[in-house]
């Protein structure tokens, strides 16, 4: 059984323990007790993110990220696919651009479309390389925080 599999399982089995009135429960710990109740909403979110899953294969390299995180600039490219994802569920939505930077394109829509400058490369030529890619997926505020590095390294 895979781990996922484990997870999800040994999650329903908390979520019906949890759910349930038993002599077992209220004889739980305190602090046992606090542990799972804190646990419950990251467990939903997990969930929530194994429910809203998309594959991206992007020039050969495959992105797990989720379909929200990718509708989190609305009017870019990279919003298409949540909408071809539903026509093609089982399979990957093939990307063909070069996988290299791809992974500052998901940590920017990840970031609320906000990316520090601090978690921007240094070098120049893959600043250029990634303005390049933000572009064509029309992302303006990564070009905008990008020029912005390219012009501190400048300084």
């Amino acid at each position: 059984m895979n781990s996922l599999k484990v997870f999800l399982t040994l999650r329903n089995q908390l979520n019906n323990f949890l759910n349930q009135k038993s002599p077992e429960k209220e004889q739980l710990p305190v602090h046992i007790s606090d542990a799972i109740d804190q646990m419950r909403p990251k467990i939903t979110m997990l969930q929530h993110w194994q429910n809203d899953k998309i594959t991206l294969c992007v020039g050969g390299k495959c992105f797990d990220t989720t379909k929200s995180t990718l509708m989190k600039e609305p009017t870019s490219l990279i919003s298409i696919p949540c909408g071809l994802y539903s026509i093609y569920q089982d399979s990957k939505v093939i990307i063909d651009r070069d996988p290299s930077h791809f992974k500052f394109i998901l940590n920017y829509l990840r970031y609320d479309c906000r990316m520090p400058i601090g978690c921007l490369p240094n070098d120049k030529q893959v600043l250029h390389e990634l303005k390049e890619e933000a572009e064509f997926y029309i992302l303006p505020k990564l070009v905008k925080a990008i020029d912005e590095k390219l012009t501190s390294l400048k300084k």
